[in-house]
């Protein structure tokens, strides 16, 4: 059985640059009511079985698996909910960039 092409294009623009997997069903309730879980399920499939979304950590993300492979899903999260800003004092992190570099150096002697 083949799926909407509306709830695939709605699915792809709620993804964006990527959302969590309740967020995304929730949304996609809110905005077509009459939508079961069945749909959801086999259009999120479908999409990635295209390679237009991957599934990493409890994400959805647009494109190819490779894509996700290298994401981390924690450091996805923080990326999408950012949380407090936290100022960093670059001098104190320029030291430490350069302290792993000559611990670096130092054990590829």
């Amino acid at each position: 059985m083949s799926t909407s092409p509306d709830i695939k294009s709605l699915i792809i623009d709620l993804i964006g640059h990527g959302v969590l997997d309740a967020t995304l069903r929730a949304l996609l309730t809110e905005q077509s009511p009459s939508l079961v879980v069945g749909d959801i399920e086999e259009a999120l499939l479908e999409l990635q079985r295209q390679g237009v979304i991957i599934g990493a950590g409890g994400m959805w993300l647009p494109g190819h698996a490779e894509i996700a492979e290298c994401c981390n899903p924690a450091i996805v999260e923080q990326l999408l909910n950012p949380g407090e800003f936290v100022e960093v004092d670059v001098d104190e992190l320029i030291a430490e960039l350069e302290a792993m570099l000559v611990k670096a150096r130092s054990a590829k002697s």
